[in-house]
């Protein structure tokens, strides 16, 4: 059970192959050494490890292989848990491969759950309210609180996205639930949804209170540009123009067309105040 550094172990060893990222492979000569041969219970058990090693690496491809060709099928769960809820989310190609052909008895576990809801949100977000439900209500089921407000928080973008402004507000009170037990991405998306409330009953200040709690590099992308756009709005509306702008810049491009039009819309109107009209005037007709 005591890890093992194979760089030095091996050294010297004659026929060991080393592969990329760290792998030793040994020649099939070694294979007929009696004192080589694994149990069972050791082979199980040294996959398993190896399975550990490449999910703490984010090799995740790698990791649901092994697992498949080992016959560890009750470990994919596990696998794509991690990987959802981690900060390399995977891409919804990746998630479809990994769970293709998985056998009934893994499909109704919370992992696969949220890797259905990761994948919806990605490739169909149009489809993906009732997956992401499902994946909130399994991950909550099984105690897994990082895996609920992962798909929370995906929940929420997509309403944000459609303007499904009923599912946004089914989906803040248990983010604030969770913020209250310390979870950071759900402080910073509870944040986030109370400056929204602000700027509803027009409360500028309180706006930018609130988004000031958000802690740096705890959104993703896409909440990061909401944020962003948020602020950049409240800025320009404000008469902080230049403000605006740098905030403006320091947003990260997304996938949703809708928020780029958004963000491109503030721009514009905080280059108009700073005197750039006919910059504007051309600009414009590419927003319409």
């Amino acid at each position: 059970g005591a890890p093992v550094d194979l760089v030095r172990v091996l050294d010297g060893v004659p026929l060991v192959a080393t592969g990329a990222g760290g792998w030793r492979v040994p020649h099939p000569l070694w294979n007929g050494v009696p004192s080589l041969t694994l149990t069972d219970d050791e082979r199980v058990s040294t996959r398993r490890r190896a399975v550990d090693h490449l999910v703490a690496e984010h090799r995740y491809d790698e990791a649901v292989t092994l697992a498949r060709e080992a016959g560890q099928i009750d470990v994919v769960p596990r696998i794509l848990r991690t990987a959802c809820i981690g900060p390399h989310q995977p891409s919804g190609r990746q998630l479809a491969r990994w769970l293709d052909g998985l056998p009934e008895g893994v499909r109704d576990t919370a992992g696969v759950a949220l890797a259905n809801g990761v994948r919806a949100a990605v490739l169909t977000p149009g489809e993906a309210t009732e997956p992401l439900q499902t994946a909130i209500r399994r991950c909550h089921e099984a105690g897994d609180r990082d895996g609920e407000l992962g798909a929370l928080a995906l929940l929420g973008e997509v309403a944000w996205w459609q303007g499904d402004v009923g599912v946004l507000a089914g989906v803040l009170p248990r983010i604030v639930e969770l913020a209250a037990e310390g979870l950071p991405l759900a402080r910073a998306v509870a944040s986030l949804g109370q400056a929204v409330v602000a700027d509803i009953v027009g409360g500028d200040d309180d706006v930018l209170a609130h988004l000031d709690g958000i802690e740096p590099a705890v959104l993703d992308d896409a909440w990061e540009a909401m944020a962003g756009w948020l602020r950049a709005t409240t800025l320009a509306g404000g008469g902080r123009a230049e403000e605006a702008i740098a905030v403006i810049d320091a947003i990260p491009v997304v996938a949703d067309p809708a928020l780029q039009v958004a963000v491109e819309g503030v721009c514009l109107q905080a280059r108009w105040a700073l005197g750039h009209v006919d910059e504007v005037i051309v600009a414009l007709p590419s927003l319409m």
